[in-house]
């Protein structure tokens, strides 16, 4: 998350946060994730959207100008953030 580390803006600092605390251990038995787990595990619609207050994150100027984005409004995972799930 290299290039989010000098972004200084709420949904780029919420997405921090979140990485910081993720332990992909607990995605199993997460309650909202349970029931998507068998379409998860065979890859189908697995993209997910980091939202702060309904607004999604990719959507932040502070977000774009650090180069998080890429065309058509699709967000670029840095290479260390790639199969998290």
């Amino acid at each position: 998350m290299d290039i989010l580390a000098n972004v200084y803006d709420d949904a780029a600092r919420a997405m921090l946060l979140f990485y910081e605390q993720w332990d992909a251990s607990l995605v199993r038995d997460h309650p909202l994730l349970k029931a998507h787990m068998e379409d998860l595990d065979k890859g189908i619609d697995t993209n997910v959207i980091f939202a702060l207050d309904r607004v999604p994150i990719h959507e932040s100027v502070a977000v774009q100008a650090a180069g998080f984005i890429i065309g058509n409004g699709w967000t670029a995972l840095p290479s260390s953030m790639a199969n998290v799930c």
